[in-house]
């Protein structure tokens, strides 16, 4: 069994894994986290329990597999035997074992949590009289003895380190591609913002023009209508947004059952505007149907709570939140949605007044055209404010998650090592 020192050979030759702490970059978490599994491996002695244990898994497997082939030439004839399906089955569970020290310790940990994963699963699904039997439940036996030690060493909770750490460092990439989303959204931003105060300053040069007077008052009247229109749509998109992680929880869901993909992505991404177009008022029917699956979620959940007696605050969150959903969906099904609907379209046949005639008609053609870009662009300007905030709170979140993950990494390498552990990362 020479081979099985290529397992530690890496990991005996890298860097510190004694020091009391450490700074450690977050894409060298993952790296240093493995060389304190074989500092623990070497310090509570158990490589010769690891070369034993790989030793038996081994033996067994060819003892195993030669028994198999030995059934099968017995059996060869035998078109009843119903045992044959799950054989399959098994020997792809000991093809698991056919290492050979060159994957490396952190590799041969992954496969033989694997190996573990499909013996379980082989030892529910097979009859008392599998002929093989005897020998899986010998090795699950000596499996649970090595898990067991594995897991009283910390070398299972490293692991789980380990996987916390990538999802850390995926975190941070997920970061940057929010911060290249937001940079490209703010150019666009400024530029809006620029083309409002243009057609604003272009308003107010208008407003100097001799024929003014006559057409100020249906001007003002006009501002009035555009205000209110602003505040409809404002009210709307912040109804939406309470209503928007619903909606992507349940996208594949609703487009399936809807089968109309366009009108669930439009309710996501636009949804005030998809709004004003949706005559039929197909909002409903999506929001009863999320209604209907959280009432339903939120039952199952009780039902679990009776049984247990703690919880977490992630499912209180929860819970809060699709209660808040449910409640925005009561309002719509009181007619909130549609009745500003209704008022936005009314509002917009208002604002169409003829002044075809009248000695300011070609102002007011101006003062038109200008009021409607400016609409235009304050409506951009809102939706892309309403964008960024979204990016940046998706970014704070992302942050505090990674925060959180790296706070309870060092409590467990404090706990687990006794080390200080301090991570950088960069943003």
């Amino acid at each position: 069994m020479a081979w099985l020192g290529n397992l530690f050979r890496s990991l005996k030759t890298s860097s510190d894994s004694s020091a009391s702490k450490s700074v450690i970059h977050l894409n060298d978490l993952k790296e240093w986290l493995g060389v304190q599994k074989y500092s623990l491996i070497s310090q509570t002695k158990l490589e010769g329990a690891f070369v034993d244990y790989l030793d038996f898994l081994k033996s067994k497997k060819w003892e195993i597999e030669s028994k198999l082939e030995a059934y099968k030439e017995e059996k060869a004839s035998d078109k009843k035997d119903s045992l044959k399906p799950s054989f399959s089955e098994l020997s792809q569970t000991l093809m698991l074992l056919n290492f050979d020290g060159e994957e490396g310790f952190e590799q041969v940990l992954e496969i033989l949590q694997k190996f573990s994963q499909n013996l379980n699963l082989l030892l529910q699904k097979i009859p008392t009289n599998y002929p093989f039997l005897a020998d899986l439940q010998a090795l699950k036996v000596v499996e649970e003895q090595f898990e067991a030690k594995l897991v009283k060493t910390g070398i299972r909770q490293l692991e789980s380190l380990q996987k916390q750490s990538t999802n850390l460092e995926n975190s941070l990439d997920q970061i940057k591609e929010i911060k290249k989303r937001l940079a490209s959204l703010q150019e666009r931003l400024v530029q809006s913002q620029k083309m409002k105060t243009d057609k604003e300053a272009a308003i107010n040069i208008l407003k100097t023009d001799p024929y003014f007077p006559e057409i100020k008052e249906d001007v003002e009247f006009y501002s009035r209508v555009k205000d209110r229109k602003v505040e409809i749509w404002a009210e709307l998109s912040n109804f939406f947004s309470t209503l928007k992680p619903a909606l992507q929880e349940k996208e594949k869901e609703l487009i399936q059952f809807f089968a109309e993909p366009l009108m669930v992505k439009n309710y996501i991404n636009e949804p005030v505007s998809t709004l004003f177009s949706d005559d039929t008022q197909k909002i409903v029917s999506l929001l009863l149907y999320i209604k209907k699956q959280n009432e339903r979620s939120s039952n199952n959940h009780t039902a679990k709570s009776l049984s247990v007696n703690s919880s977490s605050v992630n499912s209180h969150s929860a819970l809060y939140s699709k209660s808040t959903i449910l409640e925005q969906i009561k309002l719509v099904e009181a007619g909130y949605l549609e009745k500003l609907r209704r008022e936005y379209i009314q509002l917009e046949q208002k604002s169409k007044v003829n002044y075809q005639g009248r000695s300011g008609f070609g102002l007011m053609l101006k003062m038109e055209e200008n009021y409607y870009r400016l609409e235009h662009f304050e409506k951009q300007v809102r939706e892309l404010e309403s964008r960024k905030q979204q990016l940046e709170n998706e970014i704070k979140s992302v942050e505090e998650n990674i925060s959180q993950g790296l706070n309870q990494i060092k409590e467990v390498v404090k706990e687990q090592l006794n080390k200080e552990l301090e991570v950088t990362y960069s943003l």
